[in-house]
């Protein structure tokens, strides 16, 4: 699953019947920063985390434009646990 979005253009969430997410990759990859890091503490603007082996791997906002690839496994647990949304 770890190179699923580079065959994609658009990913679409569907949850009982209720569209949680309809956006193309290159738009989340804008939008999402993907990240691991050790500790929580410290950090802001935190959306989304899971622990890890390495700690946690984080969602934050994209800042500066700096992008990162798209965590899919993570972003689908984020979307499904309303901690992203399609605005």
């Amino acid at each position: 699953m770890k190179d699923v979005d580079t065959i994609l253009d658009k990913l679409v969430v569907i949850d009982n019947g209720t569209l949680l997410l309809e956006e193309t990759i290159e738009n989340l990859n804008q939008r999402y920063y993907f990240d691991s890091v050790t500790k929580l503490q410290g950090l802001e603007d935190v959306l989304y985390h899971e622990p890890c082996s390495m700690g946690y791997k984080i969602i934050k906002p994209v800042k500066d434009g700096h992008e990162s690839p798209l965590d899919m496994e993570l972003f689908f647990n984020a979307v499904i646990n309303h901690a992203v949304n399609q605005d």
